[in-house]
């Protein structure tokens, strides 16, 4: 397996690592692990940056698809110095799912989150169209 790394350290200002790799599947496709379900020809990637000038921040992000044993989800990580989101993709029963939760840091009386989740029916609307194209050129 291949991990390539960028790393650029400017010791006034700070760092940044963008660190990517080759996509793995392991035991005949039991076990996957990709950069996106549309793109597997990569693997996941993490890239964080530190920087000290001329405000000091923090970002981190991570992202990548799994699938195991014929499970098949997507997680995207992003981490800065005032908060965190988590988006977590993939099926659930009949439905596409994705839920995505923002949370600030803080004391418990100043921190929040919001939580989003989305259920989509596109794999009917696909059906409906291919069962209508047949009956039309039938």
């Amino acid at each position: 397996y291949e991990v390539s790394a960028d790393i650029n350290l400017d010791p006034p200002s700070g760092l940044t690592v963008d660190i990517s790799m080759a996509p793995i599947n392991l035991a005949g496709g039991l076990f996957k692990l990709y950069r996106s379900k549309a793109d597997s020809s990569r693997g996941p990637f993490f890239y964080a940056s530190v920087k000290t000038l001329p405000t000091p921040s923090v970002v981190i992000k991570a992202s990548g698809y799994a699938s195991v044993l014929g499970i098949e989800q997507s997680a995207e990580l992003e981490i800065t110095n005032t908060q965190y989101i988590m988006t977590v993709s993939g099926p659930f029963f009949l439905f596409d799912a994705t839920l995505k939760v923002y949370a600030s840091y803080g004391s418990l009386k100043t921190a929040s989150f919001r939580v989003y989740g989305l259920l989509s029916t596109a794999w009917m609307t696909e059906i409906k169209n291919k069962a209508v194209a047949a009956i039309q050129t039938a």
